[in-house]
């Protein structure tokens, strides 16, 4: 399944940036991973950056703030 997240970002000052983040569907307040390391709890990264063998990079994932702006990020399980 995929959850989409909209991100309202505002006041940030011009750089780049980058977000991950997973949804902590057993409020464990843990990322559970699995025997190969992969996450079993959907996550997802900024410019929705699929997850392959390692996790992405900063300059995989990064995007240039300007001021005021949104972004979505889509939530995957694997």
């Amino acid at each position: 399944w995929i959850l989409c997240i909209n991100f309202y970002l505002k006041g940030l000052k011009k750089d780049d940036y980058a977000i991950s983040l997973y949804h902590d569907v057993n409020s464990d307040d843990k990322c559970i991973i699995n025997l190969l390391l992969r996450p079993t709890e959907p996550i997802g990264f900024s410019n929705n950056v699929k997850l392959k063998l390692f996790k992405p990079s900063f300059e995989d994932c990064k995007f240039t703030a300007n001021s005021d702006m949104e972004i979505t990020i889509r939530l995957t399980d694997l």
